[in-house]
């Protein structure tokens, strides 16, 4: 397993693609790129040898996302990061506590004591 793998996607808008790109640093300054994957046909009901996969580390992975989203790319579903739906939540909260104290405002008033 490659231990400084990296991963980068850039983004082509001529031919509508995002190009990933696996590679390490070897200890000589030069990089080394993973090339040459092909296609190979299975049955569906084969058992994948795991060496026939790319495993991607989690730093790698995460590295891959990041450079995704700078191209551009967004998850197809869901409400975005962890970070919008807590700001989300706590505007939330705000408008909650605002509308609580509005209405008992509300029912304070002289017009509605009669």
């Amino acid at each position: 397993m490659f231990l400084n793998m990296k991963a980068r996607a850039e983004r082509h808008f001529i031919r509508d693609a995002i190009t990933i790109h696996l590679f390490e640093r070897l200890p000589d300054g030069k990089i080394s790129l993973l090339s040459g994957l092909q296609f190979t046909t299975i049955d569906p009901m084969q058992v994948v040898d795991p060496s026939e996969s790319i495993d991607l580390p989690y730093t790698t992975a995460q590295e891959l996302m990041d450079s995704l989203w700078d191209c551009g790319l967004r998850p197809s579903e869901g409400s975005g990061s962890a970070g919008s739906l807590k700001a989300t939540e706590s505007h939330l909260k705000d408008l909650q506590e605002f509308s609580r104290r509005l209405l008992g405002m509300v029912e304070r008033t002289p017009a509605n004591t009669a």
